[in-house]
């Protein structure tokens, strides 16, 4: 009998990877906003606003967690 020690392995090389791609996506979106909240000058009008619909969302999400539980 074999362990499937191949599979088990990818499984959880494929957990961290999607860990790592949102920890990543988290910090994308405290970096804009960081750079967006210090500073006026970039007058990137689309980066702005993306930046306060993610944090808007990020909120909503936030509010939904706690009201769910």
């Amino acid at each position: 009998m074999c362990i499937p020690g191949l599979h088990i392995s990818l499984g959880v090389f494929l957990k961290f990877y999607e860990l790592l791609l949102d920890k990543c996506a988290e910090l994308d979106e405290k970096v804009a906003y960081k750079l967006t909240e210090d500073s006026s000058e970039l007058g990137n009008l689309r980066l702005d606003d993306l930046v306060k619909k993610l944090h808007e969302a990020k909120q909503q999400e936030t509010a939904a967690a706690i009201y769910l539980t």
